[in-house]
């Protein structure tokens, strides 16, 4: 393994675990306090480490993107899986929602072969089936029917496979920095948009350790997406974002004592196969007939 490609593994492992922190710090406050004032205020303080790392940094042009609807839709997409994820928090455990939640490569692959006509690949629907038994596994349905609050990470997970495909159709036209940026932006705007103020209060007491505990993990994890985008190939990068999951269980374990049942670990076992399938399915798509022939 080259000293780069080292590098760019250890980036993704640190920045798995960011994101794992951020999420599990929201969660805790979102116990207290409405999702989105949680959103609002953990994405304030992301915003702020953030611009004066960009300052500091001098990394000029960071806003700059040569196609803007294409952003602003990304954002848009992007802004609400964060609200969508956050609000999943208040009613999940963590290791249910960040399960649930990463059906979105599968569903990114009939995405992108609708929206950049990308083909979808031999394996497509084996990944498409196979994601969709492991949602049924984890949400367990019975008689009385299907807990309402798994359709919340659901959402999450389509909103999140419309980013990342945005992201691809992007890359070259504005760079991961400036997307990161108006995808906080959008997430602002959300949690703006959906907050009830009238019964908004200031953190207290452990929140604001929470919330600046969110932030650090947020930004950490952000950074270091970044670096792993610069030095890891996608075929590599995109299967470690499953590192996710295993911190969301042992974070979830270690914290709240909660550890997924056995039908829900055969849930989380489908869907990350069905992940590694779809992502295989996008890199070797099926040929067309006349290259076939």
């Amino acid at each position: 393994m080259s000293t780069g490609i080292a590098r760019g593994v250890r980036a993704s492992v640190i920045s798995s675990f960011g994101f794992a922190t951020m999420d599990a710090s929201t969660r805790a406050l979102v116990q207290t306090m409405s999702p989105s004032a949680a959103l609002v205020l953990r994405t304030v303080f992301l915003l702020a480490g953030t611009f004066a790392w960009v300052l500091l940094a001098r990394r000029s042009g960071v806003f700059a993107t040569r196609a803007v609807r294409g952003t602003a839709l990304r954002s848009i997409a992007f802004g609400l899986t964060s609200l969508l994820i956050v609000v999943s928090f208040k009613y999940l455990s963590l290791a249910e929602t960040m399960a649930i939640y990463f059906l979105n490569p599968v569903l990114a692959v009939p995405l992108a072969a609708f929206l950049l006509r990308e083909p979808a690949g031999r394996w497509a629907i084996p990944a498409g089936a196979l994601g969709f038994a492991g949602v049924l596994c984890v949400i367990q349905p019975s008689v009385e029917g299907i807990k309402w609050a798994y359709l919340i990470p659901l959402g999450a997970a389509f909103s999140g496979a419309i980013h990342d495909v945005m992201s691809r159709q992007l890359k070259g036209q504005a760079a991961p920095l400036t997307l990161m940026i108006y995808g906080m932006v959008a997430a602002l705007f959300w949690g703006l948009l959906t907050a009830d103020w009238r019964s908004f209060a200031w953190p207290v007491g452990r929140e604001w350790g929470f919330l600046a505990l969110a932030a650090s993990a947020g930004f950490v994890a952000n950074l270091f997406v970044i670096i792993s985008f610069q030095l890891v190939p996608a075929s590599l990068s995109s299967p470690l974002r499953y590192l996710i999951l295993a911190w969301a269980a042992v974070i979830g374990y270690v914290v709240w004592n909660q550890l997924p049942n056995f039908w829900a670990w055969v849930g989380i076992a489908l869907i990350l196969a069905a992940g590694f399938l779809a992502i295989a399915s996008s890199m070797r798509p099926t040929p067309a007939v006349g290259e076939a022939a």
